[in-house]
């Protein structure tokens, strides 16, 4: 089974990655599967790769749901 979370894009880098932030932490992913992202859309994650877009209600949801299992913090969505 294969996990992806959604992740704010926070900044884009010139090598075609981004920083993403996710219940406080900060990582640099790769946007190579992923076109046309902006800073402030949400991406799905995996593995350090962006899978693709999701939109800001899809993403709150899901997050939300995270928290309510206990696997993040309650302030993520």
């Amino acid at each position: 089974m294969c996990l992806a979370l959604p992740a704010k894009v926070i900044e884009i880098k010139e090598d075609n990655n981004a920083l993403i932030e996710l219940d406080g932490v900060r990582k640099e992913i790769s946007l190579a599967l992923v076109s046309d992202v902006k800073v402030g859309e949400y991406v799905l994650i995996h593995v350090g790769y962006a899978l693709n877009k999701v939109s800001e209600e899809e993403a709150l949801k899901t997050l939300k749901m995270f928290a309510e299992a206990g696997l993040l913090s309650e302030d993520v969505a």
